[in-house]
């Protein structure tokens, strides 16, 4: 048999459950699946099996999945590629039962409980009485081939829908293409301070490829042409990830490799203009070349090829996912963090203060003060609006969180930069704010060493010194 479906998570639980398939109150485990940020998992007859490659799943990205069994052959398929296959205990399954989307069953259609229900997305349900090929998978993945199950096909099947659940009509390109993601900020940068924000949430400036993507860029950023276009500058009011800096007029993107699409209009071979910038109307979406140099400032929109994760850290959170966060656009507002399960920080203009909410709860659990509007990357002080609820602390205290995209094997400075682990406290700067030499303390002391009195020996006596020095490394 083989069954295969489509989703988008938008927020997980500690164990998210997708689908469950009960034959009886005390068999409600017969053919269930779900999955956690790096793990997807299968229950077949009670028996679970997990995927065995190293991933991790994203809110709000559409994800293809299919599962195969064949006599005692398993496969799982993730985006129609061959995660894994293993031997499992055969197992007849009874037909004609309680399946529900959506919920982990305890009973036949009941036994549901609220932090095992899923929130997000579901199409492309279908179930097969036969096992599906490789080609079978990988088409269906594409949405090269309308292959649909003769168990169920989602086309034609009648499902009651119980609850708060949200019927929408999407067509494929919805799901079937994978799209860059574009975060516009409205905030003038010059071109390296621009460059170093995006690269900070581990994206590139944004460089539409056809004339859609361009259009999708314009689209976001025409709600800030007054706040984009400097004074200094009649034309520009966003900077494009290309130049000429190789070649005057031979534009490409920041590696050097020749653009396919431009929106140029007009003349752009000036030889002291080599860095490119999108234009106001009456050239809607144009492209002009503009000036590299820190004389000018615009606003810049980040374009994330993949998912870009930031964490919160200072939480103390039990669940680590829980501290994940990922950057949405509004349009003509600025960008939100939604979490991967509970956690949302938007900003509150009115007051000029972040806020890190409990969308679970509906409780304010923190807050920001920004009066210059600016993002909370970084590391920065926050009041603490919930008593007990952050590392035990009590409502008003204040309370140090980072937030960054740095990865585990990285050093996350004060103002959200990255830098690998190995540089931090090794006698030279690399934070541009200097955060990774600060606190670098030489000899650690235990809290109970009192410097002006002898600690006791063992013996009665003169005391026994040992000492033992480990030379870790030269700083020249």
């Amino acid at each position: 048999m083989g069954v295969c479906i489509r989703l988008k998570v938008h927020h997980f639980r500690m164990k998210t459950y997708v689908f469950s398939y009960a034959t009886s109150d005390k068999d409600n485990n017969e053919f269930n699946f779900g999955f956690k940020v790096e793990d997807a998992y299968v229950a077949i007859g009670s028996n679970y099996y997990s995927n065995s490659k190293t991933v991790f799943f994203s809110p709000r990205v559409w994800y293809h999945f299919c599962f195969v069994v064949n006599n005692t052959n398993y496969s799982i398929y993730i985006d129609g590629v061959l995660d894994h296959a293993r031997k499992i205990t055969e197992r007849s399954i009874l037909a004609n039962a309680s399946f529900v989307l959506g919920q982990e069953t305890d009973v036949v259609l009941g036994g549901y409980q609220e932090h095992q229900s899923y929130s997000g997305h579901i199409t492309d349900f279908n179930v097969f009485s036969y096992a599906l090929t490789d080609e079978d998978v990988q088409g269906i993945a594409n949405c090269s081939s309308t292959l649909e199950g003769d168990l169920v096909a989602w086309s034609s099947v009648n499902m009651t829908v119980e609850g708060n659940v949200l019927e929408l009509d999407l067509s494929p390109g919805e799901f079937c293409t994978k799209k860059t993601q574009l975060t516009m900020f409205p905030e003038r940068r010059t071109l390296a301070d621009a460059t170093h924000w995006c690269n900070n949430l581990k994206a590139k400036i944004a460089l539409p490829r056809s004339p859609k993507q361009n259009n999708d860029l314009y689209n976001i950023s025409k709600a800030f042409f007054s706040v984009c276009q400097p004074p200094n500058h009649a034309r520009i009011y966003l900077w494009i990830g290309a130049n000429d800096v190789i070649e005057n007029t031979k534009f490409t993107d920041v590696e050097g490799n020749p653009l396919a699409y431009h929106n140029f209009r007009g003349t752009y071979n000036s030889v002291r203009l080599s860095c490119v910038g999108m234009t106001l109307p009456p050239n809607d979406g144009g492209w002009d070349d503009a000036s590299c140099s820190s004389l000018y400032s615009f606003c810049v929109a980040c374009e994330e090829h993949q998912p870009t994760v930031l964490k919160m850290r200072g939480l103390c959170e039990f669940d680590k996912k829980a501290a994940f966060c990922r950057l949405y656009p509004q349009y003509g507002e600025l960008a939100v963090f939604r979490g991967f399960t509970k956690y949302e920080i938007h900003f509150n203009a009115s007051l000029l203060t972040w806020i890190l909410w409990d969308i679970w709860t509906g409780d304010t659990v923190a807050t920001y003060f920004a009066y210059d509007s600016s993002y909370p990357l970084g590391r920065h002080i926050w009041t603490l609006a919930t008593d007990y609820y952050v590392c035990g602390l009590l409502k008003g205290t204040e309370h140090s969180l980072a937030l960054s995209a740095c990865y585990d094997w990285e050093y996350s400075c004060d103002d959200a930069t990255c830098i690998n682990l190995t540089q931090r406290c090794d006698l030279r700067v690399d934070c541009p704010d200097a955060s990774d030499e600060i606190s670098c303390n030489k000899l650690s002391l235990p809290e109970d060493y009192l410097a002006t009195i002898t600690p006791p020996g063992v013996f009665h006596g003169p005391l026994q010194m040992d000492l033992n020095v480990s030379l870790l490394g030269f700083s020249e």
